[in-house]
C-alpha cells in the first residue's frame, strides 16, 4: 500500500515537470513584438480674439460714410478701439485694437480705410461704446501691456520691424485645418481650429500700442 502511494506521487510529480517543460518551450517559441514609440505631439495653439458675440456685431451702428474698404465693425471705449473686419457668418478676417488718436503705421495699412486720415483726425467716430473689460483679448492682452509679457505667451517673433520709433513683431501659425505632415513648423504649434494664424504686436517705449490678429479665409 504504502509503495503504491511513493509511485503515485513520483507520477504526480514528474506529470508537472512536464507540463512546466512545455510551457516555457511554448513561451520561448512565441515571436517577439515590439512597440513603435509615439510620434511627438505637435503643440497647439488657440488662437486670440476677443469676447465680442455676433450679437454684438448685429447691433453695431454705422456711420454714414463707411470707414473701411470691407465689411466691418468696431466698438469704442474713450480713447480706445477694436475694430474688426468680417467675412461670411461673422468670421474674423481681421481684429484690430490701437488707440483712436496714434495708431501705429504699419497696422493703419492694415485697417484699409476707404479715405484717407488728415492730420489730427480720428480713425473712427466715438460710436458703440463699451465697458473697458471687453478691450483685453481673450488671452489677456491689453494695450499698455509689456513686450516681455508678449515673448512670453508667444515666445521669439517669426519677424521683427522698427517704423516710426515703433517696434512691430509678428507671429505667423500654420492652421490645423491645412497642415500637412511633410511641412516643417520649426517647433512652432499648430492654430486651432484654423487655416492659418497670424500675431501683429506693435510697441512704443516698450508698450503696447496696437494689437492685429489676422486670420486666413477656409
Amino acid at each position: 500500500m504504502q509503495r503504491l502511494l511513493t509511485i503515485s506521487i513520483l507520477g504526480l510529480i514528474l506529470s508537472f515537470i512536464s507540463c512546466t517543460t512545455k510551457q516555457d518551450t511554448n513561451q520561448q517559441q512565441r515571436p517577439t513584438t515590439t512597440t513603435k514609440p509615439d510620434k511627438p505631439k505637435i503643440p497647439i495653439l488657440g488662437v486670440d480674439d476677443y469676447p465680442l458675440s455676433n450679437k454684438r456685431f448685429r447691433g453695431a451702428a454705422q456711420p454714414e460714410t463707411p470707414v473701411f474698404e470691407m465689411d466691418g465693425v468696431f466698438f469704442c471705449n474713450e480713447n480706445q478701439v477694436i475694430a474688426y473686419h468680417l467675412y461670411t457668418d461673422y468670421f474674423r478676417l481681421g481684429i484690430f485694437h490701437f488707440y483712436n488718436d496714434a495708431v501705429p503705421t504699419e497696422l493703419l495699412k492694415a485697417l484699409k480705410l476707404r479715405n484717407p486720415l488728415s492730420e489730427g483726425q480720428t480713425v473712427v467716430p466715438k460710436m458703440n461704446e463699451l465697458h473697458k473689460d471687453y478691450f483685453i483679448s481673450k488671452k489677456g492682452f491689453k494695450l499698455g501691456d509689456s513686450k516681455e509679457k508678449v515673448l512670453d505667451i508667444y515666445g521669439p517673433p517669426d519677424n521683427q520691424a522698427t517704423t516710426n520709433k515703433t517696434e512691430h513683431l509678428q507671429w505667423v501659425f500654420v492652421g490645423d485645418q491645412v497642415y500637412k505632415p511633410s511641412q516643417d513648423l520649426k517647433g512652432k504649434p499648430l492654430a486651432y481650429n484654423s487655416y492659418g494664424h497670424q500675431v501683429n504686436m506693435y510697441f512704443k517705449d516698450n508698450k503696447l500700442v496696437g494689437h492685429y490678429l489676422m486670420n486666413e479665409i477656409p
